[in-house]
């Protein structure tokens, strides 16, 4: 574990983009999922039941515009998080190739696959955590920026709170990591297959 320590501490430049990334990756997730968080709720709600049964007097059509809206909404955020885990897994191998070598030795050296899969979870557990607090505060400041629309106003101020935000990022940090956990298995499994030779070369 000294290693993983003793590779971010000289390697700070790199460190700091890891943070960086990984402090995006929550934020941007945080706000995807509270925002098709409020949908579910306000859509729960019986103002908000009353209000399109009104509205669907004067426009027989308005319910099923509103189910499109919500659809288009739900895809955006699908989409968010796949495109999210897809990117943080591609900067994740930039990462691992940085450290194949090294990685490589170590295994020759004796130390076992499991031991390895820690030191590689430690390394990425540092980062996500590290990185929580930076974007809790990101976030907070981007809904602060989103509630200047009406819209966005009402859905945060219905369902939006510091506890809730929190737990988002502390969750999407979570599932985060355990995405990375498994990418880092795979990407080490393969990489034996292909020979240690290939990996200290």
């Amino acid at each position: 574990m000294n290693w993983i320590i003793n590779h971010k501490k000289y390697k700070s430049f790199y460190f700091v983009c890891n943070l960086l990334v990984s402090t995006a990756e929550i934020m941007v997730l945080s706000i995807c999922v509270f925002f098709a968080y409020s949908t579910v709720v306000i859509q729960n709600r019986d103002w908000y039941q009353n209000a399109v049964d009104m509205e669907t007097e004067t426009d027989l059509l308005f319910r099923e515009k509103m189910n499109n809206i919500f659809g288009v909404l739900w895809m955006a955020v699908l989409f968010v998080l796949l495109f999210c885990i897809i990117a943080v897994c591609m900067f994740r191998k930039m990462q691992l190739e940085d450290m194949i070598r090294i990685l490589g030795i170590y295994i020759i050296a004796g130390y076992s696959q499991k031991k390895i899969k820690k030191m590689l979870l430690f390394d990425i557990g540092i980062d996500f955590l590290l990185s929580i607090p930076f974007s809790f505060f990101l976030t907070n400041q981007v809904i602060i920026f989103l509630s200047k629309g009406e819209v966005f106003r009402v859905m945060i101020a219905i369902v939006g709170s510091q506890g809730l935000f929190l737990r988002l990022n502390i969750i999407n940090a979570i599932i985060l990591l355990i995405v990375i956990s498994i990418y880092n298995q795979k990407w080490l499994k393969r990489k034996i297959e292909m020979g240690l030779a290939s990996m200290i070369r």
